[in-house]
């Protein structure tokens, strides 16, 4: 009897852990970080105008342990000291993604990039997907009825499922394609969060939001340390640069940060958590950034919100 109580015991625990362990995915370990970068890394000091930063710096504060909530604790601010490890040393090349894992993705990036023969191609054809098809038709909160609830978070699977306007989760999805593609990729924050991949040999940013790129002469596209280096030069060039807005114009590349994402390193399902907010609770949170509240993890307001299941 006892013999068999121990072995139901080994066998809930074990199920346990493996209930736990489902999802992949990771933000760069504080650990592997070099000492003398570890000074410019996280949010603390990272002083954006955007209020899609404040927005997330602040409710994410709501919801500890989330992935999007532990990409901010854990990306390196892109400044002239961290600039030449963040664009060597910091992101490995080598794509571990074994095929099998995740192949609702799978399937996804075999149909959008079927047609396209380059490897730029199919990065492009993959950011315009997720422009077109993730953020164009995502159900918009300022839309709702006075008590719907819009969702945040979960697995790339389900963000494409519901679709989304939150930038750090189409960004998101934008990374874990590249990585089932074999492309390394990562997550970039700016005045929002959008995302570099690896491209014949060098990073190149994407814009999801604004399903935007900014070219080089040579036809490669630029990353967010030569955007931050030649703003007015890049983006004044750009095509549609009338239609910009003026926070894009002036101040979007102002301050960066970049954060690693493995979607074949195991986390718990717990970051995944899919959290929701009504209408009425989203502008109370639009109203305390307004205000100018930010990092506070115990702001009165925001602790009335609803973010259960």
């Amino acid at each position: 009897m006892k013999s068999y109580k121990q072995k139901l015991i080994r066998i809930l625990v074990f199920c346990i852990i493996v209930s736990t362990m489902t999802v992949a995915a990771v933000a760069q370990d504080a650990d592997d970080l070099p000492e003398k970068y570890r000074k410019y890394q996280g949010h603390q000091d990272f002083c954006c105008p955007g209020h899609a930063h404040r927005f997330t710096t602040i409710a994410e504060h709501m919801i500890p342990g989330t992935i999007d909530r532990l990409q901010l604790e854990q990306m390196v601010r892109l400044v002239p000291e961290t600039a030449d490890y963040l664009y060597s040393e910091y992101t490995p090349l080598k794509v571990n993604y074994q095929k099998g894992d995740r192949p609702a993705l799978e399937c996804l990036v075999e149909k959008i990039t079927k047609d396209r023969k380059t490897e730029q191609e199919k990065v492009v054809a993959i950011a315009e997907w997720i422009h077109h098809e993730l953020y164009m038709k995502a159900p918009a909160y300022w839309s709702l009825e006075k008590d719907s609830v819009y969702y945040y978070g979960g697995s790339e699977e389900e963000i494409i499922r519901r679709r989304s306007l939150v930038c750090n989760e189409i960004s998101r999805v934008f990374v874990a394609m590249c990585q089932v593609l074999g492309v390394p990729a990562r997550m970039v924050f700016v005045m929002h969060v959008v995302a570099e991949a690896y491209i014949d040999g060098r990073w190149s940013l994407f814009d999801f939001n604004y399903n935007l790129r900014f070219y080089l002469p040579d036809g490669s596209i630029a990353n967010a340390w030569e955007i931050m280096q030649n703003d007015r030069e890049l983006i004044r060039e750009h095509p549609d640069y009338e239609n910009f807005t003026k926070g894009y114009k002036e101040r979007h590349f102002k301050v960066c940060a970049i954060c690693n994402y493995f979607i074949w390193e195991k986390h718990p399902t717990s970051e995944y958590k899919i959290r929701r907010v009504t209408k009425k609770d989203f502008y109370k949170m639009v109203d305390v950034i307004n205000a100018g509240v930010k990092k506070n993890p115990y702001c009165p307001v925001l602790g009335n919100l609803d973010f259960s299941n």
